[in-house]
């Protein structure tokens, strides 16, 4: 049935036809004949270079404005913050991946270089060149800002990466690790074949969730390490500032270079991601209230995966984003700020719906899903709304609620979030209030479902990418 459904699709031309391409091989020597790989490593280099100029001005810039001794009494609160790094760091990935993808991959890390060489999209040749490339870059994109900026630069620690005052080494590790399995996570599903294929949004909006991770990666860890999540990143800013604490720390962003990372990401992945089906233009029947069948399909356990790691994810990166921003010393404007803290919620969203759309449907809470159960669907969209955008204004959502209920409640509509939280912190306070995080939540999503249903959907397709292919 499935099988003379996407053939009768694909004769309609309904979405394009997919077969997976050939691994890359591991030595591929005529490779080294070709202008293209020299075109894509210059590429590499001046978009690595780039990078590190931007950032590494940026947080010099954020010190010097911050130093009362250099700006006077009030300079507490100058410059841009941490969200203002985060962003410099996420909106330059953004740009970079944007201009470069076409030459070379975008790769700017060789931490995505090694994740996408063990899953067999470059060659060795091509992955050696690309980490020489950036690490290269790196190095004169730091000495530029030196070169420029050498009396602030050695003042203000160079913009190398070192584990904070507070933290141990191994917290600094599982920090990097997880930063950089979020990141190398979202660079596989955004230029995942097979989804391109299957959903319109994957390579239009390549760059910008790969953007957001490296943004809310660094609004969590900027405080434990500064974030490397990107050897040459880290190895860059080492080797022109030269200090002792900079080098020891260094084994730490070396470990991207380990498979425990990029491997693992590859991972969860290839075993989430083999799709099959193609997306659905009718109407589709609504959901069996219990569908025992279900229970045999490996689609099923699949999601079931997706929406684990998902929720894991958002959970790591949002709450390590609001421990740290209470840590900041100075409570007025030190840290992100609830800016900072929203941005994480609805980015975060935005990521993981992005990813994991065409494998579970993208819930991330129970109460969404409570909503489309009530509805016997897993989520419809109006004909009139722009699918390539989908993951967008479910981000932003996130983001506005959080902007105008945290002051209240922390925020929660969002279940899982509430119970995750309340179960480590094993709070007396947090449990007694934790009905509220799950009766508002359920009666907002069954509200919102059937006013969607009963009021604003007069026409409706089946969106498929954002269906379980169950």
């Amino acid at each position: 049935m499935g099988k003379e459904v996407d053939v009768s699709i694909l004769e309609a031309g309904g979405v394009r036809d997919y077969a997976d391409p050939p691994p890359a091989p591991l030595i591929d020597i005529d490779e080294l004949g070709k202008w293209s790989l020299y075109r894509a490593v210059i590429a590499e280099f001046v978009a690595t270079l780039l990078f590190l100029y931007i950032t590494v001005a940026t947080v010099i810039g954020y010190k010097h404005q911050t130093d009362a001794a250099a700006s006077g009494t009030d300079a507490a609160c100058g410059g841009v913050g941490i969200l203002g790094i985060a962003w410099a760091f996420g909106g330059m990935i953004f740009i970079l991946v944007y201009c470069t993808a076409g030459i070379s991959g975008g790769h700017i890390n060789p931490a995505v270089t090694f994740g996408l060489f063990l899953a067999r999209k470059v060659s060795l040749v091509r992955a050696l060149l690309y980490m020489v490339a950036q690490c290269l870059g790196a190095i004169c994109g730091v000495a530029l800002v030196k070169g420029f900026q050498s009396g602030f630069y050695d003042r203000y620690g160079g913009g190398a990466n070192e584990v904070s005052a507070g933290y141990s080494t191994g917290t600094g590790l599982a920090a990097e690790i997880i930063g950089t399995f979020v990141l190398v996570y979202t660079v596989f599903s955004a230029t995942d074949p097979k989804r391109n294929a299957r959903d319109s949004h994957v390579p239009v909006l390549a760059p910008l969730p790969i953007g957001f991770a490296v943004f809310m990666v660094h609004l969590a860890t900027i405080p434990i390490t500064g974030t490397g999540i990107n050897p040459a990143r880290s190895l860059g800013a080492a080797v022109v500032f030269n200090n002792n604490k900079a080098w020891s720390d260094q084994l730490l962003d070396s470990n991207s270079l380990l498979p425990s990372r990029a491997q693992m990401a590859k991972e969860v992945h290839v075993s989430a991601l083999e799709a099959g089906g193609a997306r659905d233009y009718i109407d589709p029947p609504p959901a069996p209230l219990v569908d025992i069948d279900e229970l045999g399909r490996w689609s099923l356990y699949r999601a079931v995966i997706a929406e684990f790691v998902a929720t894991l994810l958002f959970l790591y990166i949002t709450v390590a984003t609001v421990i740290g921003y209470k840590h900041q010393t100075d409570a007025a404007c030190g840290g992100v700020g609830i800016l900072g803290i929203a941005w994480a919620f609805g980015g975060m969203i935005f990521i993981l719906v992005y990813c994991t759309a065409g494998i579970s449907g993208g819930h991330i809470n129970p109460a969404v899903t409570f909503g489309l159960f009530l509805v016997r669907a897993i989520l419809f969209i109006d004909e009139r709304i722009d699918q390539v955008l989908a993951p967008l204004p479910i981000g932003f959502a996130v983001f506005m609620v959080h902007l105008a209920t945290i002051p209240i409640t922390g925020t929660g509509i969002n279940p899982a979030r509430s119970l995750g939280a309340a179960v480590v912190y094993n709070n007396s306070k947090a449990w007694s209030d934790q009905w509220i995080f799950w009766v508002g939540p359920f009666i907002g999503a069954a509200i919102a479902a059937l006013y969607h249903q009963i009021i604003l959907r007069a026409s409706a397709r089946g969106y498929g990418s954002f269906r379980s292919n169950a």
